[in-house]
């Protein structure tokens, strides 16, 4: 396993991290909440919107952990199997939450 070294916290890395730990996930719920509320039309500028945020969070979370020293939530060391377990969570719970607010929009209002 390959060891990373401590190198010093740089202005593009905290902003990768802010963006896949919180702004990213946050803007994501919001699109899912307005696909939902406007009970978008599919497929729509909101689906789009939605899948380039989802893709984001993994490309952004690869270049954390591959050039900018990336770190865990807790600042321990990240690898790649973290991104493979960060990607795990977040397709899927883009993809499912994409599919009940797409069904729950039409059939609930």
């Amino acid at each position: 396993m390959q060891e990373q070294k401590d190198a010093p916290l740089t202005g593009f890395g905290v902003l990768a991290r802010l963006y896949w730990l919180f702004f990213g996930n946050a803007l994501l719920f919001f699109l899912l909440v307005f696909i939902f509320e406007k009970a978008a039309s599919f497929p729509s500028l909101m689906d789009a919107a939605l899948w380039l945020t989802a893709a984001s969070l993994l490309l952004v979370r690869y270049v954390d952990i591959r050039y900018l020293n990336g770190q865990t939530g807790e600042g321990k060391p990240a690898t790649m199997r973290h991104w493979r377990q960060h990607a795990l969570v977040v397709a899927p719970l883009a993809l499912g939450g994409w599919i009940l607010a797409h069904v729950s929009g039409h059939f609930l209002r």
